[in-house]
């Protein structure tokens, strides 16, 4: 005989959260659906640990790589395990629109055809974005660009990379309660906002440009960017630099021919037919979380007063010991005091997602008429809403 039959129903049934002994003994409680699917999930996370190589350096190990984890064991302390059965929980869903198979390979570049929604919207994004910057980097001809023309966008599927991103940005969800959406920097955005998207209001997820040494392009799609190593020289000391205004990323590409004409290099090219070299920008899938917005710059405070200890994370929280998740260095056009137009920084490798490579010339036409920023990032939201429909 079933001992449930026994007891008396818990009026709070499937709801009930009391776990004393005696209550569990007296009351009984109706299976709930999930139970079941929770035990699946048990047997298959310790099916794949099953399959995992022991890890040479065993529970001493800090790799909190996702990959690592997967293919690599490792001994059941509770804090380890924990931490481990997590990771591999932690969803990894992809854009809708990168289709089903999204990772056949652990790599690929996928081609975004011309003339498709997809490739006119980013497009209308990079050329929605320009400005003027002084007719000094990024020119042709020493003039600044009017019109970048696309001439390809590619997408980029990395598994390990998009498996480090999911994993933090669940971690800085995490972190701040649920509740990014609401956060102080979040409501002071919907006054000042973005010149990008929304592309997920729960962790404060956005687009933005970064521009760099085409050298420097292929480990930034493979391996991701290496915060270890970066230049502690910006205004925000050591972090990784990106933009909302694509010609101000596009300062930051040199000409391929002299390798000048860029920002931290000689600003004079005298190259010939500079109206047909081709560059290459990243546009990254951001997480941007709790930001620290900065409109009184301070260079002692963004990038300390000692050499030998640079600056390499956000600030404190005001009264916390808990960091900010990222700085906007904020433009005068909002109040700041000394950038022209917005800077953004993150300090952590996961923190940013490089998902389309979108190759363009420069143009001192406009070739057509600008769209309007805010139509563009409507036109976003339908493509999205089509798509998961």
């Amino acid at each position: 005989m079933d001992s449930s039959e026994t007891r008396t129903l818990c009026r709070y049934g499937t709801k009930c959260y009391n776990k004393d002994p005696s209550h569990l003994k007296e009351y009984s409680h109706p299976h709930k659906p999930q139970d079941a699917n929770d035990k699946c999930k048990s047997n298959d996370a310790q099916s794949s640990l099953a399959k995992q190589t022991r890890c040479r350096y065993g529970k001493d190990c800090y790799n909190k790589d996702p990959s690592h984890l997967r293919e690599f064991s490792h001994p059941h302390n509770d804090v380890q395990s924990e931490m481990h059965q997590n990771i591999l929980r932690i969803k990894h869903h992809t854009p809708i629109y990168w289709g089903k198979k999204a990772f056949t390979e652990s790599y690929h570049e996928i081609n975004v055809n011309a003339g498709s929604t997809e490739f006119e919207f980013i497009s209308d994004l990079l050329n929605g974005t320009i400005e003027h910057h002084g007719n000094k980097y990024g020119t042709i001809y020493g003039q600044d660009p009017e019109q970048f023309v696309v001439t390809s966008i590619t997408r980029i599927h990395n598994k390990t990379l998009w498996e480090e991103y999911c994993f933090k940005k669940e971690r800085i969800i995490e972190a701040n309660g649920h509740k990014l959406a609401t956060c102080e920097s979040s409501k002071y955005l919907q006054g000042r906002p973005l010149l990008m998207p929304l592309l997920d209001t729960s962790a404060n997820e956005y687009w933005l440009f970064h521009g760099c040494d085409p050298k420097t392009l292929p480990t930034l799609l493979k391996k991701g960017y290496d915060c270890r190593v970066s230049s502690v020289d910006g205004m925000f000391g050591g972090g990784f630099y990106l933009a909302e205004n694509s010609s101000k990323s596009n300062q930051y590409i040199p000409c391929p021919s002299c390798q000048q004409n860029c920002i931290d290099r000689d600003s004079n090219c005298k190259c010939q037919n500079q109206q047909d070299f081709q560059f290459s920008i990243i546009f990254y899938r951001t997480v941007l979380g709790d930001m620290h917005i900065v409109k009184e710059y301070k260079s002692e405070i963004y990038c300390g007063t000692d050499v030998s200890h640079p600056v390499r994370r956000p600030p404190k929280k005001p009264n916390s010991d808990d960091l900010y998740d990222s700085i906007i260095g904020e433009c005068n056009k909002y109040g700041g005091n000394s950038l022209r137009y917005r800077e953004f920084v993150v300090y952590d490798t996961a923190q940013a997602y490089p998902e389309y490579v979108i190759k363009y010339k420069r143009s001192t036409e406009k070739l057509r008429s600008p769209s309007n920023i805010n139509s563009v990032k409507d036109r976003y939201y339908t493509f999205i809403k089509t798509n998961s429909s």
